[in-house]
């Protein structure tokens, strides 16, 4: 993206394009995340413990790889090696 980035002929158009791309994402992981919630969602009338504890499961497995990829991240641009 930074590629793309450098590339703009202003600043206002790199700006705009960060802008787009980012909501762009947020929008994207918004209708992944509506998506993925319909089963569970369903499942929840039948067998609602089973629900709370999918959901908890989730919530916890989200929390463990978001703070493992901020720490790689953050890491990694201390170090300034690219990720790969």
């Amino acid at each position: 993206m930074l590629v793309i980035l450098a590339t703009m002929p202003s600043r206002m158009e790199g700006l705009l394009y960060l802008g787009l791309i980012g909501m762009g994402s947020i929008a994207g992981m918004m209708a992944a995340g509506v998506i993925l919630s319909i089963p569970l969602a369903a499942s929840g009338f039948k067998v609602p413990a089973m629900t709370r504890w999918l959901g908890q499961a989730v919530a916890f497995v989200s929390v463990v790889f978001g703070l493992f990829y901020g720490a790689t991240t953050i890491a990694s641009a201390l170090a300034r090696h690219p990720l790969s």
